[in-house]
């Protein structure tokens, strides 16, 4: 910037002053978090005080469930034969949810309290899941929660295109499950996390999630599409399917914890006017 000529000589251009700090991490303007949306605005006492509650509700119905469970026997369901990979997957489940709740209370901002919703209902799922509670929607078992057998659901495609079931009662189950993947998927949407720009940066939570998520796969493929090809060979990998979730649960509780540590999804130390989130 060039001042005005004065006396008949040209002054010398002045320093200009930046009006805000330039980061040493040298971010590209696309790295900044979008002020203007939702997810990096500060968050506010209520969304917080809702969140925990209703993360703390799942972990206690979670631990209620899971203290009950044993005492009801469902027709259908039979035990597994490594019992004790079984139960520690549980615990690590329960710790995850309970690493949300802590998230939920100490995160600065709303994409980190959006991405402990996503992993708390995540966790729920998964616990309902290990302890067979899908089980209780077929007929031999829907008279636990109140209902006929007639107003039970099957998990199988020709159950949904059979003309002779009501269309009252697909649609009303249909509506749970529609719900039950909204509560799961509108969370990690609205966090508008850029995943793969974090984990080529290696930070630690979304690193941490993909390694769970890579292992919960690795035990999936591992018994249900290897194991059933070996099992006419009399091999069984449902032991080896067991570790890998086992160690895919212990990886997304550390994330889960991570969050709670950093306050965010991101290290502090690469955040901004002290705002641990990222964009």
């Amino acid at each position: 910037m060039w001042t005005e000529c004065t006396r008949g000589r040209i002054a010398r251009p002045e320093r200009v002053l930046l009006s805000r700090p330039v980061s040493s991490s040298m971010h590209s303007p696309t790295d900044e978090p979008a002020r203007n949306h939702p997810s990096a605005r500060p968050l506010g006492r209520l969304p917080r005080a809702l969140s925990v509650a209703g993360l703390s509700g799942l972990l206690l119905l979670a631990v209620w469930v899971s203290v009950e469970r044993p005492l009801v026997q469902l027709e259908n369901v039979f035990t597994e034969k490594w019992y004790f990979l079984e139960k520690a997957q549980l615990v690590a489940w329960l710790a995850l949810i309970a690493s949300t709740v802590a998230a939920a209370a100490r995160v600065r901002a709303r994409q980190g309290l959006l991405l402990a919703l996503w992993l708390g209902v995540a966790g729920s799922l998964a616990v309902a899941r290990e302890l067979d509670l899908h089980a209780v929607l077929n007929p031999p078992n829907i008279h636990i929660i109140g209902l006929k057998p007639e107003q039970a659901v099957h998990f199988r495609i020709d159950w949904w295109d059979d003309p002779s079931v009501s269309l009252l009662l697909k649609l009303g189950w249909g509506g749970v499950f529609l719900a039950i993947g909204a509560a799961l998927l509108a969370p990690f949407i609205a966090a508008r996390y850029r995943w793969v720009r974090r984990i080529w940066r290696k930070e630690p939570f979304p690193c941490l999630i993909a390694g769970g998520l890579m292992m919960l796969f690795l035990g999936y493929i591992s018994d249900d599409v290897i194991g059933r090809a070996l099992r006419e060979s009399g091999i069984r990998l449902s032991g080896v399917e067991e570790v890998f979730e086992l160690m895919g649960v212990v990886l997304l509780a550390t994330a889960a914890g991570v969050l709670a540590i950093y306050r965010g999804p991101d290290r502090p130390s690469g955040a901004t006017s002290g705002d641990s989130v990222s964009g």
